[in-house]
């Protein structure tokens, strides 16, 4: 009798992993390996609540298409609380929010839109940049363990477009992929959104701290037929800022030119 092969979950859905622990709420892990500074990455928890909230919903035709995420403290490396409640469900579009605590404190709440198919025209006007292709671009140097975000280490990324900074226009973007190879979903699509450096830091000509305050992404594709090596363009750009705030508008496109979702973000620079 042959022996059966366990298959070991990928380690982003271990770091954006839930279980249920009662009806409507959740334990979800916070590892500090998948860090973006010094607080959970705020892609990835999304991506987390998102996952909590597909689960709440417990139907799988229904596919994200708006997901929204206010950041309101930081987490410590441990566990959090998530509670998850379906705020209606329509004929074809429901919507469901989650909240995220620990030790009693608000760490983030988030609303999504969930919806099947619906009769409607179809049309892309949006266009990929031409940058050259992954295998094009250099592989960025080796950094030391200690600089850059954790999070980072996950991912294999490829510069095409901005210089940190450099004083040019708030635009960065280029190439991205995570290390270990891993079945394309909405979930890494959410991680995606955020999963680069603010484009600010283009504008800059020192580096500054900046944080999330909330970031909404909205699914414009599936990803179905992508390879699980896929590689994603990202790209992003920070038209405004003023106050202490800024505003970041992105994009993520599938290889084939396919726009997977758009995002924008609240960020704020974190000046001591």
């Amino acid at each position: 009798m042959e022996a059966r092969q366990v298959v070991e979950p990928h380690p982003f859905d271990l770091a954006t992993g839930v279980r249920a622990v009662a009806p409507h709420r959740w334990l979800a892990p916070v590892i500090e390996e998948w860090f973006g500074g010094g607080a959970p990455h705020g892609g990835h928890l999304a991506a987390q609540l998102l996952r909590a909230i597909q689960l709440e919903a417990a139907d799988p035709a229904l596919a994200p298409r708006s997901l929204t995420v206010h950041f309101t403290s930081r987490a410590a490396p441990g566990e959090m609380e998530v509670e998850t409640r379906l705020e209606r469900r329509g004929r074809t579009l429901s919507t469901v929010s989650a909240r995220a605590t620990q030790s009693g404190q608000i760490v983030a709440l988030a609303l999504a839109a969930l919806a099947v198919d619906r009769p409607g025209t179809r049309y892309r006007e949006a266009e990929m940049p031409d940058v050259p292709r992954p295998d094009e671009l250099p592989r960025p140097p080796d950094r030391p363990r200690t600089s850059g975000p954790r999070v980072s280490d996950h991912y294999e990324l490829r510069f095409a477009i901005g210089r940190p900074l450099s004083g040019d226009p708030a635009r960065a973007g280029g190439w991205i992929r995570p290390r270990q190879p891993r079945e394309p979903d909405h979930l890494l699509t959410t991680a995606l959104t955020d999963m680069w450096m603010p484009a600010v830091f283009t504008r800059l000509e020192e580096r500054i701290q900046t944080s999330t305050v909330e970031l909404t992404a909205n699914f414009l594709a599936t990803t179905d037929g992508l390879a699980d090596d896929a590689w994603y363009l990202t790209i992003f750009e920070a038209p405004a800022a003023d106050g202490g705030f800024f505003r970041e508008e992105g994009s993520v496109w599938a290889a084939d030119g396919r726009l997977l979702a758009r995002s924008s973000q609240l960020g704020i620079f974190v000046v001591r």
